[in-house]
């Protein structure tokens, strides 16, 4: 690992270097450093550690298969990411519901056949969030102001909700998490959470924006 290092300077250092990646030499021991994602907007570091210096063809075919990473990560991303927020899109909610349906109705099925205890599968917590008067906010003060909402929305839904989420936008200003692991009361808590967090955001010109939650429990093992 590199605890000594920025990796905001690393990835500064791989935006300029000729190479793409950031290198350094420690008492002989070489680490290098790739940046990961988009040109300017990369989501990862690459870590390399090794006894000799890379050479240049071995740090060619390194980006090389960056790129092919990018490549496929960017038709991934036209795919399953809504344009705007760049939460998961409807297309992907839908595909995601028919599998936990699936699930559900594969474990019912089980449990009827069976004489003997069946393995529980995760039950899924299901929230419909909801901007509210988001008409109002088109008219009032246009579009251009009601797709910043809808971004500042999506980022707090980023920050309030864990890694392991899944966070969709679902169409127009409604949004969808899908939750796994979790009891009820710390449910509250999340979404409570998240709508302190709009309440209390300053948006630009409207100032303050609300939103209405409703959730419930789906449990593929009752």
């Amino acid at each position: 690992m590199l605890p000594s290092f920025d990796p905001g300077a690393l990835l500064l250092e791989c935006y300029a270097s000729e190479e793409g990646c950031s290198l350094h030499c420690d008492q002989g021991d070489w680490t290098v450093v790739f940046a990961v994602g988009p040109h300017l907007r990369a989501n990862w570091l690459l870590e390399i550690h090794t006894a000799r210096r890379p050479s240049e063809l071995e740090l060619g075919a390194i980006a090389t298969f960056l790129r092919c990473f990018r490549n496929q990560q960017d038709q991934w991303d036209y795919a399953n990411l809504d344009t705007l927020t760049k939460l998961l899109n409807r297309k992907t909610f839908e595909e995601s519901f028919d599998r936990l349906i699936d699930r559900a109705a594969h474990a019912q099925y089980e449990r009827l056949m069976s004489r003997g205890p069946v393995e529980l599968t995760r039950p899924c917590w299901l929230g419909v969030i909801d901007i509210d008067h988001f008409k109002r906010i088109n008219d009032g003060y246009g579009h251009l102001f009601g797709d910043e909402v809808l971004l500042r929305v999506a980022d707090l839904m980023r920050r309030s909700f864990r890694a392991s989420d899944r966070l969709f936008r679902f169409g127009g200003e409604e949004f969808v998490a899908m939750i796994y692991h979790a009891e009820e009361d710390v449910i509250t808590g999340i979404f409570d959470r998240f709508r302190h967090a709009v309440e209390g955001h300053q948006f630009p010109q409207i100032d303050q924006v609300t939103c209405s939650i409703g959730f419930t429990r789906i449990d593929p093992s009752r």
